[in-house]
């Protein structure tokens, strides 16, 4: 099949990846000629280890416009928020008004940008063409894992008013054994933001009981192996830490909580959620600071990790934009350390701020270490090493639960976790700090 993919983000990069994987003839769209170029050269734009590797045997063209006939064409612009929290459409609108003003419209037309609620009905309404060839089929991509996400989806959702379609979408999903929903439009927009609305609920309420096992001495890690092997409850989104930092999770929470709240009728459940994560953002900056009372001077800070997560690059929304400018009013110097973000980026996002550019530049003399990523090197670090680097009688504040508390301790360091009183933990191999 000819399929065209507007928009070479994350989702739109990694859905043309996937699409000629699957043998179909791909054709990438994007308006920013800088991304084009890097692309063209086989460079991946963003970090994301399986895209970056795909990026070299694929068989997928980028060019600028749609200038040949397409049966399929997948629309992933972004949709950010605007500054009033609403979603903002203009982007997706742009493509589609291009694609549809076309001389040859394709079969199918597939949105798979996140909108809310209804936002597909009015555009049927606005664009006549659009209805009897729209598909609104949400994405459900981990970054860092997005190409294998795409190859074994656990779902697809098809959102359509013409069946008619569904032997077209059935081509273009020919290899995917996954459970198929097909439901209204409106539905499978309200599924994307259920979603991500759970999952951000999840890992809140896992830092609220976090936080209430930290009150009363005890380890939470504990607690959620016993909550977590309830089939009720399922396995993932329960690691407490400094909070949820995925782009999606807290812009959809932001625009569905908004949308509800402008509707009349408030989701303050759902408020309450996005409460606790603002909260659990402060959580590290509070722990510094009650150690910069407990002694004179202010203590150094090193932050190891910026990225929230090991294996994707994607800052919008990391708890490190909010952490590491807040430690500047309670520690005497900031020292950060991160191997993946770049030195252009980290200019941008924390201007002022030392970068280090070894762990062990980072942690020497520190009062306290900050663990934010839980970066393979991080994992294995020889403590004992680091203990001798830092100040004595160091703290290690590990706001992913990713350390074994033991390990730390056994250093001679002392260990805060999220939760964990007497905390455990599976041993990791150990290296030398670099």
């Amino acid at each position: 099949m000819q399929v065209a993919v507007v928009g070479m983000g994350y989702v739109g990069l990694t859905a043309a990846l996937g699409l000629a994987a699957s043998g179909h003839d791909v054709l990438g769209i994007d308006h920013d000629e800088n991304r084009i170029a890097l692309l063209r050269d086989r460079r991946c734009p963003f970090h994301e280890p399986d895209v970056a590797e795909a990026l070299l045997t694929t068989t997928a063209t980028f060019e600028q416009a749609l200038d040949v006939p397409v049966q399929a064409v997948i629309v992933a612009v972004s949709a950010p928020l605007d500054q009033d929290g609403a979603i903002d459409l203009r982007h997706v609108e742009a493509v589609l008004s291009e694609t549809l003003s076309a001389q040859r419209l394709p079969d199918l037309v597939v949105v798979k940008s996140t909108i809310p609620p209804g936002t597909s009905e009015r555009w049927a309404t606005r664009f006549p063409a659009l209805r009897p060839r729209y598909a609104h089929n949400p994405e459900f991509l981990n970054q860092g894992r997005a190409l294998a996400d795409w190859q074994t989806p656990d779902r697809i959702v098809l959102g359509l008013w013409n069946r008619e379609l569904l032997p077209v979408l059935g081509a273009l999903y020919h290899d995917k054994t996954a459970p198929r929903l097909v439901i209204g439009p409106t539905e499978a927009e309200a599924v994307k933001y259920a979603s991500n609305a759970f999952l951000a609920t999840k890992i809140s309420f896992a830092n609220e009981i976090a936080n209430f096992c930290d009150e009363h001495g005890i380890d939470v890690d504990s607690v959620i192996d016993g909550v977590s092997l309830d089939p009720r409850m399922g396995q993932g989104f329960w690691r407490p830490g400094v909070g949820y930092g995925d782009s999606c999770l807290a812009k959809d929470m932001t625009a569905l909580t908004r949308f509800a709240r402008r509707s009349g009728r408030p989701m303050t459940l759902l408020e309450s959620v996005a409460e606790v994560n603002d909260r659990q953002l402060r959580l590290p900056v509070e722990i510094v600071a009650r150690e910069a009372a407990a002694g004179a001077p202010p203590p150094e800070v090193a932050v190891l990790g910026l990225l929230y997560e090991p294996d994707s690059d994607d800052m919008r929304e990391a708890p490190s934009r909010t952490v590491v400018p807040a430690l500047g009013a309670v520690a005497a110097d900031v020292r950060v350390w991160d191997p993946i973000l770049s030195a252009a980026a980290f200019a941008d996002l924390f201007p002022g701020v030392r970068r280090a550019l070894g762990i062990k530049e980072a942690v020497l003399d520190a009062a306290v270490v900050l663990v934010l990523t839980e970066f393979p090197e991080v994992l294995a670090l020889d403590w004992t090493a680091v203990a001798q680097l830092a100040r004595p009688n160091c703290l290690v504040v590990d706001a992913k639960n990713a350390l074994d508390p033991s390990v730390v301790a056994a250093a001679g360091l002392r260990y805060r976790g999220v939760g964990r009183a007497g905390g455990r933990g599976a041993p990791e191999e150990s290296v030398d700090a670099k």
